[in-house]
């Protein structure tokens, strides 16, 4: 059994996720990634069987047509790779939409499993919807929740048989909860609706409730800035390894998720998961999903200031540890092979037909 990794955006955020399913992937078949040079770098352990071929490409585009751009140049610089090839599955990690469509047309790749991230949410844009129809019943697709998955047979039009969930992998736990915590809570997502955090400043000038309870909380905004010594809003770059270390030592992790986040995970709570990490987080159909499972390690919100009342009560319950232990047996390592031995098994079946 061969696989090919694809990835047409290579973004920052989402390596670890990456090598955590290549060298998974390395246990059931043998693997060849095509990545963008240097992507990788800081995941090689472990990769002795696994094939890396890179290629140089323009890296961390900001704006919209530039990321669209980018993406079309990685597929051409990858076409002549994937020509001819004999891997049973090509993979693809992350994918535009819209490029892909058009890309796809001309390749012609068989055997393609599209791994879902907002593409699903970009769906409810008439014309994103219109040139995914036209190629989604000629792919396959990964998703990392059975409701994502209903949405896309009921709602989009995807043959039941072209679509397999697979857990989110969250199998590495880095550390103990309160082990050094020096933080009652942060939320760094890049993705932070910024109307929540708006609501939280203004909240806390009023009030001055984390000042008053010794709260120390830190979140991170692409448009405010604020410091009071117990709220502190930071903003900018953020390089792994202060992100790791603001996990360490933090009790809580804030998840304020923004309104369009709707059929997609949020690979933040999946670090909080991992480093025994309660979260907090707002309604979303998501959350909402994981609240149900794990009601005690994933608390839901009502609304932007009930972040108030949930940290002050959340700050010193009792965690309870077996709903951790439950998400890391239905997301471990073991689980993830399971769900792609299914797939591979399906993919292969549907390539027969």
């Amino acid at each position: 059994m061969k696989i090919m990794v694809l990835d047409y955006l290579s973004p920052k955020n989402h390596s670890d996720l990456y090598n955590k399913i290549i060298f998974t992937l390395s246990k059931k078949a043998k693997v060849e990634v095509i990545a963008e040079e240097g992507y990788y770098d800081l995941h090689s352990e472990g990769w002795e069987e696994i094939v890396l071929k890179e290629y140089k490409i323009n890296k961390n585009e900001k704006n919209m047509i530039l990321r669209k751009l980018k993406s079309f140049k990685s597929m051409l610089k990858t076409r002549s790779l994937i020509k001819g090839n004999k891997s049973n599955i090509k993979l693809v990690l992350t994918f535009d939409t819209v490029t892909f469509g058009i890309f796809n047309s001309l390749s012609k790749m068989d055997n393609v499993c599209l791994l879902h991230h907002k593409n699903i949410d970009e769906l409810e844009n008439n014309f994103k919807k219109t040139i995914f129809k036209t190629y989604m019943n000629k792919v396959n697709h990964l998703v990392f929740e059975e409701k994502f998955k209903e949405y896309l047979i009921r709602s989009i039009g995807i043959e039941e048989k072209r679509i397999y969930v697979i857990p989110h992998p969250s199998f590495t736990k880095k550390t103990e909860r309160y082990d050094t915590s020096t933080i009652d809570c942060i939320g760094l997502s890049n993705s932070n609706d910024e109307k929540f955090i708006n609501a939280i400043i203004e909240y806390e000038k009023e009030h001055n409730f984390l000042k008053k309870n010794n709260l120390k909380v830190i979140l991170r905004s692409k448009v405010y800035n604020y410091d009071n010594g117990f709220l502190k809003i930071i903003s900018g770059f953020l390089p792994q390894a202060d992100y790791d270390e603001y996990i360490k030592k933090c009790k809580i992790v804030f998840v304020p998720l923004p309104e369009n986040f709707k059929y997609r995970v949020s690979g933040v709570m999946f670090d909080a998961f991992s480093n025994n990490k309660i979260v907090i987080a707002n309604s979303t159909s998501f959350v909402r999903i994981y609240n149900k499972k794990y009601p005690n390690i994933c608390i839901e919100l009502d609304s932007e200031l009930d972040f108030f009342n949930k940290l002050y009560d959340t700050k010193n319950i009792e965690v309870d540890e077996n709903e951790f232990k439950k998400l890391q047996k239905n997301h471990n390592e073991k689980a993830l092979l399971e769900s792609f031995s299914k797939v591979i098994e399906g993919v292969l079946e549907n390539e027969s037909q």
